[in-house]
Parts: C-alpha cells; structure tokens; sequence
C-alpha cells in the first residue's frame, strides 16, 4: 500500500494479521487521528498556549498550537503506545508540517536552542519513518509476488521489524519524556527586537511565509523533476513535498493556486510510489535476496516513468504565490 504525507497513513499489517501485543487499542482515540488535507485547522482548534507577547501571528495561530497538538497527541498514545497507534494518530505527519513553519521564523530564536528543538523533533519522526519502511517492503514484495512474501523473505521482514520497533519504543520514549518538552519550551519562546508596530509585523508575516514558500520553489525548480537515478529521483520528491508543507503552513495569508496544489499533491504520491519500489529493492539485496530484488527493480523502473510521465505535464511556476 502507499504510504504518503497528504493522506492518512496505512500500515500494512504482517502476513496473518497484527500479533495482539501489536494491534491498536480500540478505546484510544487521538485529536488527529484521520485528518487529511485540514490538519492545520484541526491543530487550530486544539490551541491552548497563547502569544506571551507581540509575536508574529503565524507563531500565535500555527506553530504554538501545533506543539499543544503535539503534547496532546503524545497524552492520548500514553507511555507504551505500538508504531501503529502512533501512525494512526498523525503524530509524524504533524512534525513534517510543522518543519516549515520553523524554518520560517529560525532566526526568532538562538541557533543551537533552535538546532536543538529541531533535533528532538526529527528523531522520533525519522523512527516512525524507518518503522513504516519495513511495511513498505512486505507491500511491496507481495505486490511483485502476486499478493504472497516469500517465507525466507517475511521471516527477514519479521526479524528486522522488531528491531525498528525497539529502535522506535526507545525514541519514543525519550520524546515524549525530554524531546517533547524540550522543544516545545524553546519555541514557545521567539525573540522580537522591540514591539514592532502591529500593521507592520502583519506585514512582514505574509513576507516571512511567501518568502519561504518561493525560497522552496526555487529549490525543487533548481534541482528539476526529471532524474533516471533513484538518488535524485528521491531527492526532487522530498522537496516537491517540502514546497507543499510550505505552501500548507502559510495557507490564509499567502495565496496559491488551489488546482495546481492539487496536482503536485498527486505528482508526490506518484514519485512515492516508485520511492516505495525502491525502499524494498535496496533493503532486499542489502539481505541477499537477488531475486526478489530484481523484480521490485523493474517495478520501480515502470512506477518512475509512469511519474516521470507525470511531471512533464506539470509546471511548477504554477506555485509559485500570487502577487510575488
């Protein structure tokens, strides 16, 4: 199955079913859980730290209720909660999200607090993300086999998915006791010079959040949307996807076209299923299996070009903001 950023994340289960120590707890619920496209709405509505002073209002509105999201998501999993239970609950998805908006507003706070608020929120997204790989194999292996993994291959999958489960329970831990906590005192904390008259600090947001969408614009344009090798494939994929997290994060105050989001939403869903083919090859000769291997190889050749296909008919110009 495909796993991607602007839909709500499947994990695909074991052969046989989820082990009952894995499967989610039915009486858990999560404010997040099965938002898609409005996510900053629904973090908006959770918003319980107010600005402790002028600020500018997208730090109010956005970043500061995406970290009482975040504390309120990490309440509800509590202290054992299984990858599943955390996938399902956004958790991940609201980090990458909110990337941006960090970015943004980086030189409000010092550079090694902000090194370090950014560093505890990474690491458990990139457990979860490593975690999900494992899924993405066992898809992908059974959608090259006709719907069957190979016994030799599911027990390797299997070996290798309770090991990123540890590696995820550890990371999790350290989050949700110091990661967490510690990156939400730092930057519940910007720093302004003065008290910016309040017409002129509107002014320099919208500047702030439609100069960094263009600025990631102007990254996925330099870097192009037509690679052969996987590496930059994947490379050009990442910030297509980082662009869009901009363009999300300044919705309301910097004006893109909605159709042309639209596509570029599906052009990264594309580029991710080749991503996914690849993911699963590498780790299947990394393991030895040459075989199986080169099937998810020519998988992924027919999913790149199908994207590749994809992205000729697509400008990306058509992001940028209007007005700018």
């Amino acid at each position: 199955m495909q796993l991607n950023d602007f839909s709500g994340y499947i994990i695909a289960s074991p052969r046989g079913g989820p082990k009952p120590s894995e499967a989610p707890a039915a009486a858990k619920t999560f404010p997040l859980e099965g938002r898609k496209g409005d996510l900053f709405e629904a973090v908006e509505s959770l918003a319980t730290t107010p600005p402790g002073g002028p600020t500018y209002p997208t730090l109010g509105k956005r970043l500061f209720p995406a970290l009482d999201a975040a504390e309120q998501t990490v309440s509800a999993l509590g202290k054992k909660p299984t990858p599943e239970e955390v996938d399902r609950s956004n958790l991940r998805r609201l980090i990458r999200a909110t990337e941006p908006l960090m970015e943004t507003y980086r030189d409000c706070y010092t550079p090694k607090e902000f090194k370090k608020a950014k560093k505890e929120l990474k690491a458990v997204a990139r457990a979860m993300g490593q975690y999900k790989d494992i899924a993405v194999v066992e898809a992908e292996v059974a959608a090259a086999n006709e719907g069957v993994v190979p016994k030799d291959v599911a027990k390797a999958i299997s070996k290798s998915r309770e090991k990123r489960a540890d590696n995820f329970k550890d990371a999790y831990k350290r989050f949700r006791k110091k990661g967490l906590p510690l990156a939400a005192e730092i930057l519940r904390q910007p720093r302004l010079a003065g008290v910016p008259d309040p017409q002129k600090l509107l002014k320099e947001d919208k500047k702030r959040l439609s100069s960094a969408v263009s600025e990631h614009l102007g990254k996925t344009e330099s870097l192009g949307m037509q690679h052969q090798d996987s590496e930059n494939f994947h490379e050009a994929r990442k910030s297509l996807r980082a662009t869009l997290n901009a363009i999300n994060a300044a919705e309301r105050t910097v004006s893109v076209d909605g159709e042309a989001v639209n596509q570029a939403t599906e052009l990264v869903d594309s580029y991710g299923k080749a991503q996914d083919a690849h993911i699963a090859e590498s780790w299947l000769r990394q393991k030895g299996f040459t075989e199986q291997a080169d099937k998810l190889s020519e998988r992924q050749r027919v999913l790149q070009q199908e994207a590749l296909d994809q992205a000729a008919g697509f400008s990306l110009d058509s992001l940028r903001p209007r007005g700018y």
